[in-house]
C-alpha cells in the first residue's frame, strides 16, 4: 500500500508543470531593408532594458510607460522598441521624425513577416511617396502603422485600432 502511494506522488508531480528558470536578459535587435522604385525604408527595433521606463498602471489596467499610453502596450510590457525608420529616395536621405513612430513598440519586422505580407511597402499612383504598413502589437494590444512617407519631407502616419 505504502508503494502504491509513493508511486501516485511520484508520477502526480510528473504531470505538475515545472517552473522554468528565467532566461537570461538579452539583448535583440530586428532591422528591414526594403527597397523598392528608387525609395529605401529602413526600420529598426531593439530590446527593452529593464528600466528603461518607469512602467505603471492605468485606472482601466493597462499599463502606461513614463506616465503614456504607447501603440502595442496593454496588460504585458513591451519587448521591442521601435528606434529608426529612415527613408531614402534615389540614394539621398529624406529625414523622417521620432515623433511618427517612437511611441511604436513590438512592431512585427522579422524577414518572415516581411516575406509573408508583400504590401508591406508599395508606391502610391504618384509616386511621390510610399506608404509602409507595419503590424505591431499582440491580441488586444495589436495594430497597423502606416506611414506615408514623402521624397519632400512632408510625411504623415495613421494607426489603424481592429
Amino acid at each position: 500500500m505504502v508503494h502504491m502511494i509513493i508511486a501516485f506522488f511520484a508520477l502526480a508531480s510528473l504531470a505538475l508543470p515545472q517552473r522554468a528558470a528565467s532566461p537570461p536578459t538579452l539583448a535583440f535587435k530586428e532591422e528591414v531593408t526594403i527597397k523598392q522604385g528608387g525609395y529605401e525604408v529602413t526600420i529598426a527595433s531593439r530590446s527593452l532594458a529593464k528600466n528603461e521606463f518607469r512602467i505603471t498602471k492605468a485606472n482601466d489596467g493597462s499599463l502606461l510607460l513614463d506616465g503614456k499610453r504607447k501603440w502595442g502596450v496593454f496588460m504585458a510590457p513591451p519587448r521591442m522598441r521601435t528606434t529608426k525608420v529612415a527613408l531614402k529616395y534615389q540614394g539621398k536621405s529624406v529625414p523622417v521624425p521620432p515623433h511618427l513612430w517612437a511611441d511604436c513598440f513590438n512592431l512585427h519586422l522579422s524577414q518572415s513577416d516581411v516575406a509573408r505580407d508583400p504590401t508591406l511597402i508599395r508606391l502610391d499612383a504618384r509616386k511621390d511617396s510610399v506608404l509602409v504598413r507595419l503590424l505591431g502589437g499582440d491580441g488586444a494590444s495589436g495594430y497597423l502603422l502606416e506611414l506615408t512617407l514623402r521624397k519632400d519631407g512632408k510625411h504623415g502616419r495613421r494607426v489603424i485600432v481592429p
